[in-house]
């Protein structure tokens, strides 16, 4: 098993004004924030910086990152990696996009 960081970086509410992602999040509640979740190896601010330089990057991050949140944790996880889910951010209202299944729903439940 590795250990591998669990991270948000919280995303500019313009993202509610692109279909794809009002489509993935029908739930959002009005004035709950928005997030970009993944997981890395990386830190939360390396990995965020490297989101903005281009870096093995997602294009959620590169146009409406705002920053990192202070919560983040670790875990560890089998090497071929797992599978994704969004329960636990959504289940808040809040809108999430790439939200891994290991997620704690307690992790969501106020902005940071």
């Amino acid at each position: 098993m590795r250990r591998v960081w669990l991270y948000a970086i919280r995303l500019d509410d313009v993202v509610l004004e692109k279909k794809r992602f009002v489509h993935r999040n029908p739930n959002h509640v009005a004035g709950k924030p928005c997030y970009y979740v993944g997981s890395s190896i990386y830190p939360p601010k390396v990995r965020f910086e490297k989101h903005k330089a281009g870096e093995r990057s997602s294009w959620w991050v590169r146009e409406y990152g705002l920053h990192p949140s202070t919560r983040t944790c670790r875990w560890r996880t089998e090497p071929n990696g797992g599978s994704r889910g969004t329960s636990g951010a959504r289940a808040g209202g809040s809108s999430a996009h790439a939200l891994p299944r290991a997620v704690p729903s307690t992790m969501w439940s106020s902005t940071p």
